[in-house]
């Protein structure tokens, strides 16, 4: 008896007068400026992934007029006037970021009872030495997101953010936690195996990017992302080289710790590239026919100017003005 008086008092909590129940008004918000204004994040797109993924009476597009999602600049506005959880709001935004390979760098705050942030990672460490280099290495982080939204081109500033997450996301994959400090420790012996020819893998890289760089007539435009990736896998072929020559086997004894020191030289780019580079990213054959065009026309300068051909130099073989791909990539990719 007393459960049944209880579940009255609640369904009569839950009405007002003439028997209806009372209507429910849920607002809520995710704030999206931060990973949307960097370039690696799109608001529309996460916008249709919430549309599709809510789910009203146990269906996914099923919204209705029970729920709707709106956008205000970087900001979803989700409005329901039926029970929508908080926590089920947050869950959605963090499979939609780790679809998106965004979830080991940007995380889902709450700041209110209705509203939802997206933050980076902030990694806290108790060296005060640390925490000074870590400082220095966010305000230039900080400084070259200013320069590439002020400054920059969309194709630009998305290209020059995704570097920045390459940096943030392989430094946390290897330095945020014990695991992946050991693993760090295991592949540095195969990492350091032959360092010279890497460096030299490395500078003839940045060279290629510099002659890329210099191209400024028209048809080159469309051609330099081929040749920016096509040469970033022509790099990555040149440090495979080295796991074949010298005592590789002591120092790089299995399969795995060989490709785990790719995977972590290319990570840094690998974002980048992946967006910009369509069918040249993972096509050999592609970038040879490309490089070999290339080749067989560096007798002709004149010719080359008008076909869009890169001529290689014998500068190709000097040391980088540059030690770093960012500020290559910066000046290709900001003329687009």
């Amino acid at each position: 008896m007393a459960i049944k008086a209880k579940a009255k008092g609640q369904n009569a909590a839950n009405k007002v007068k003439g028997g209806k129940k009372k209507k429910v008004a849920l607002k809520f918000s995710i704030d999206c400026s931060k990973p949307v204004e960097d370039g690696i994040m799109t608001v529309t797109d996460f916008e249709t992934f919430l549309k599709e993924h809510i789910k009203v009476n146990g269906k996914t597009q099923n919204l209705g007029t029970s729920v709707t999602v709106e956008r205000n600049k970087s900001k979803m506005l989700i409005n329901s006037s039926i029970l929508l959880s908080k926590r089920y709001l947050k869950y959605l935004t963090k499979k939609y970021l780790k679809k998106n390979n965004l979830r080991d760098w940007i995380r889902v705050v709450a700041t209110s009872k209705e509203a939802f942030e997206l933050r980076y990672f902030q990694v806290n460490n108790e060296d005060v030495e640390e925490e000074d280099e870590n400082e220095q290495i966010s305000d230039l982080q900080n400084c070259v997101k200013r320069f590439s939204r002020e400054c920059l081109p969309e194709l630009g500033r998305q290209v020059t953010n995704l570097l920045l997450y390459g940096v943030t996301k392989v430094n946390r994959q290897y330095c945020g936690s014990e695991k992946g400090m050991r693993r760090f420790n295991e592949i540095a012996k195969c990492g350091n195996h032959e360092l010279n020819r890497k460096h030299d893998c490395m500078d003839s890289f940045l060279n290629q990017l510099r002659l890329v760089e210099k191209r400024t007539d028209d048809e080159m435009v469309e051609m330099r992302i081929h040749y920016v990736c096509c040469y970033f896998s022509q790099f990555t072929s040149c440090v495979e080289e080295t796991f074949h020559v010298g005592n590789s086997k002591q120092k790089c004894p299995t399969e795995k710790i060989k490709q785990n020191v790719i995977d972590l030289i290319g990570g840094y780019a690998d974002d980048a590239l992946d967006m910009v580079c369509g069918e040249f990213g993972n096509n050999d054959s592609k970038c040879d026919e490309l490089l070999r065009q290339n080749s067989t026309n560096t007798s002709n300068k004149k010719d080359d100017s008008k076909r869009g051909k890169l001529r290689t130099s014998k500068t190709a073989n000097q040391k980088a003005v540059a030690k770093s791909i960012l500020p290559y990539f910066v000046n290709i990719f900001g003329k687009l």
